[in-house]
């Protein structure tokens, strides 16, 4: 199995943790890391599975509100702030980059 990496940042979420603080959690499905800033905004990040390596082409292919919606399911009934940093993380005007093996897709 590999690893992808999606992220963002959020605003108006509050969150366990002072801020400076790098949080890790490990859901029911997938890998999840957030680090509020001292303006309160908090930076995240999750690692989904995949079992095949997906192509440049699949990659660039997922837009921000499938992948938002892939990790909110990925995230469901997890007793974390994920889903919740998730939908409050804007993605209008954004068109977000992926990595294969250290070069952008997308």
């Amino acid at each position: 199995m590999g690893l992808l990496n999606a992220g963002g940042y959020a605003h108006g979420v509050d969150v366990d943790g002072s801020p400076g603080t790098l949080h890790f959690v490990f859901g029911k499905r997938c890998f999840f890391g957030y680090l509020q800033s001292p303006s309160g905004e908090v930076w995240w990040f999750a690692n989904p599975g995949r079992a095949k390596e997906p192509t440049r082409a699949e990659l660039a292919a997922i837009t921000a509100d499938q992948w938002r919606a892939e990790l909110l399911e990925l995230f469901e009934g997890d007793a974390t702030p994920a889903a919740d940093l998730i939908r409050a993380t804007s993605t209008q005007g954004r068109r977000e980059r992926c990595f294969l093996r250290g070069q952008r897709v997308g």
